[in-house]
């Protein structure tokens, strides 16, 4: 398999910090950006919740359901209609 090389800027306190958590933990920071990516790749999102800064909710995914009782998450409110006339 080949390899890509991921470059990203960082403020240099938040790769110190970063480093220290991920060595506290027994990993260094490439492995735990792989474990992010990889997690990512599977739930096909964040793999986490995301907030604002303040702590207000961010939107979560919109629940709905048609009349057959099926429910469906939509990442907006622009579900397709299409679910509903099953």
């Amino acid at each position: 398999m080949a390899s890509k090389l991921l470059q990203i800027r960082l403020d240099e306190n938040l790769k110190a910090e970063a480093d220290e958590v991920f060595a506290s933990m027994g990993l260094d920071t490439s492995t735990a950006v792989r474990l992010f990516l990889v997690a990512a790749v599977e739930t096909r999102g964040l793999p986490f919740e995301v907030k604002a800064r303040n702590g207000a909710a961010v939107r979560k995914p919109f629940q709905y359901g048609n009349m057959s009782g099926r429910v469906f998450i939509a990442d907006d409110f622009d579900a397709p209609i299409d679910d509903f006339m099953e």
